[in-house]
């Protein structure tokens, strides 16, 4: 193989549903490895273009032949990386594709054999065709294939039956691109080996989501004959079934993180991420919106909340928060000060989210902290009234529901405390102005 590969780069202007050549995508494993990327002439003078990435690969007319460099994410630059299969769906490929001595595929050769369904309106590959022939199954298919699967039989053979390609979508868990009512949607499915009830929880958690005013991807959660669960996430970034993409950056992508990033790292922020979307141009209710989504998912004990699983698209020609989705309660009790969360919720790093450090952070997403605390409570008062009638509604044990509770009582404990979380408030907004006061540069008088 090679030691550098090169690849084409196809992008779907807003309101198209024909790709046009975007640029030329390098990677050279000679040197770092290290990616190149340059855009096509004609992509630049077209009129429905845009920036693949604003902030690492922004549209320079006056520059048609700017180059641009990369190696983080093993060159791959994070538009491309986030197209690329992971999880369940690169498993898949590999065990289709992979050589002989038992090595995995390169990211390029991922890119390329990938199905037609990658999250956004880009796709890193020579055989454009091959990615628009797809055609994702019938959901009801899947739901009686999955109705006919034995107790034994992992879920992931009803995907194996319908497409065996499976996904580009990331994850771990199984899942496929399927079609209903004139949409496209995620179908993600319930496995051996997983935690009781994945499905039924994500969608409870979705429902709660919305009720507490966070613009979330639409849902439905349907039961197979014989029980088994699935939940369906409509996908944001593809218009109908008319074959138009809109364009998607993960927060992985806009907070420039390596492949290595783990819990911890300075820039895995939820501040940093709203300083970046401000950057981009995000509205500043969709800014505020993102301190809502991160004290919400400590008050559901959501502690994947990964960068992968948040992202922006590009609607009217202006970049926004993309709908929420992966929001799953995990079934532990969350620690009495808040769950540590796989995101900083303060400039200072902390991924605890205690209430008083997210009161402390949330200026930096144009809230004041008496706002932010308003706005904590009351999302503690739905999840902590609203999540078991949910639950029920589905027909979940209520042996299953006494374990599901420990997922929830941060919400309670903090909703069961107004005037603390108040208190704190204010105590938040002073430090503040105290702050404010400390960094205020002094001018002086010269006496005469």
């Amino acid at each position: 193989m090679s030691d550098l590969q090169q690849k084409m780069v196809w992008a779907w202007p807003e309101g198209s549903t024909t790709p046009v050549h975007a640029g030329t995508f390098s990677l050279d494993a000679r040197k770092g490895p290290l990616g190149r990327f340059h855009y096509e002439t004609a992509y630049l003078q077209q009129a429905q273009t845009y920036a693949l990435d604003p902030l690492a690969l922004p549209l320079l007319p006056a520059r048609p032949d700017a180059e641009f460099t990369n190696t983080l994410n093993g060159g791959l630059f994070g538009a491309f990386r986030d197209v690329c299969p992971e999880g369940y769906g690169r498993d898949l490929l590999n065990h289709r594709y992979g050589r002989e001595d038992g090595g995995g595929l390169t990211p390029m050769e991922l890119l390329e054999y990938s199905v037609g369904d990658g999250v956004g309106a880009i796709e890193v590959c020579d055989d454009i065709g091959q990615k628009q022939r797809f055609q994702p199954p019938p959901a009801q298919q899947l739901l009686e294939l999955l109705g006919l699967l034995e107790p034994a039989r992992p879920a992931s053979h009803a995907v194996h039956q319908l497409l065996e390609l499976g996904t580009s979508m990331g994850g771990e868990r199984p899942k496929l691109t399927v079609k209903s009512a004139d949409a496209l949607w995620l179908a993600k499915l319930q496995d051996r080996g997983d935690a009781p009830h994945v499905p039924a929880r994500e969608y409870v958690a979705m429902k709660l989501a919305r009720e507490c005013d966070i613009r979330t991807a639409d849902i439905e959660f349907q039961r197979a004959a014989n029980g088994r669960e699935i939940l369906l996430v409509r996908r944001f970034d593809r218009v109908g079934l008319t074959g138009a993409r809109l364009a998607y950056l993960s927060a992985h992508t806009l907070l420039r993180l390596d492949l290595g990033s783990t819990p911890g790292d300075r820039q895995r922020s939820y501040p940093i991420m709203a300083d970046r979307a401000r950057r981009l141009g995000v509205p500043k209710e969709q800014i505020a919106e993102l301190w809502r989504r991160m004290a919400f998912n400590s008050l559901v004990n959501n502690v994947d909340d990964h960068p992968r699983n948040h992202g922006f698209i590009h609607v009217a020609g202006q970049w926004t928060l993309a709908p929420a989705f992966d929001i799953v309660p995990l079934l532990t009790d969350s620690n009495a000060d808040g769950p540590v969360l796989a995101m900083a919720v303060t400039t200072s790093g902390q991924c605890q989210a205690s209430v008083d450090g997210m009161l402390e952070s949330a200026s930096q997403f144009g809230l004041s902290p008496r706002e932010a605390a308003t706005i904590l409570l009351s999302m503690a008062e739905i999840v902590t009234r609203r999540w078991r009638g949910y639950m029920e509604d589905l027909g979940v044990s209520h042996a299953f529901l006494d374990r599901q509770k420990q997922s929830f009582l941060y919400a309670e404990a903090i909703g069961a405390q107004p005037d603390e979380v108040l208190r704190r408030a204010d105590q938040a907004s002073k430090q503040g102005r105290r702050r404010a006061r400390s960094t205020r540069p002094q001018y002086w008088m010269r006496r005469s």
